[in-house]
């Protein structure tokens, strides 16, 4: 489990409140399961596009495996929010989405430089709704552990 997936964190101090980390999941195959494996340093939910992962939460190093194939078939954006736990590498997490398409292609996204990050509250639902793009564009590179 975690293979290939790297430990992220802000590049920046955003002091008190959150980190929100997210990445585009580029579905293109019709799919059948999306299984999200997360390790978060700090308490965290998750959302794709405007939705809740209902039952999702971790605290402190807690590792939580969650089903988000029902999310996922709406929207493929993932965003995790994850709240400052007070230590020196703060916010971080590990991630790493399994996919299972229709006629039993397997795929898997995971942590790693490519993912983004942004100061943002844990539970503010309006972080959900922006503009893939344009959130894209100002938010800040991660930095990998």
């Amino acid at each position: 489990m975690f293979e290939n997936a790297k430990k992220i964190c802000s590049q920046k101090d955003y002091g008190n409140g959150s980190t929100i980390y997210f990445c585009d999941l580029n579905i293109i195959y019709p799919l059948k399961r999306a299984v999200l494996n997360i390790i978060a340093e700090g308490e965290c939910e998750v959302y794709v596009g405007g939705d809740k992962a209902d039952g999702f939460y971790a605290d402190n190093t807690g590792y939580i495996s969650y089903d988000i194939t029902s999310l996922v078939a709406e929207s493929d954006f993932l965003y995790i929010s994850v709240k400052d736990n007070g230590k020196e590498y703060k916010n971080c997490i590990t991630a790493e989405i399994n996919l299972e398409f229709s006629g039993g292609l397997l795929g898997k996204v995971v942590s790693d430089e490519s993912w983004k990050c942004t100061k943002g509250t844990i539970g503010t639902p309006q972080i959900c709704t922006m503009d893939c793009q344009l959130w894209n564009m100002c938010a800040d590179s991660v930095r990998v552990i």
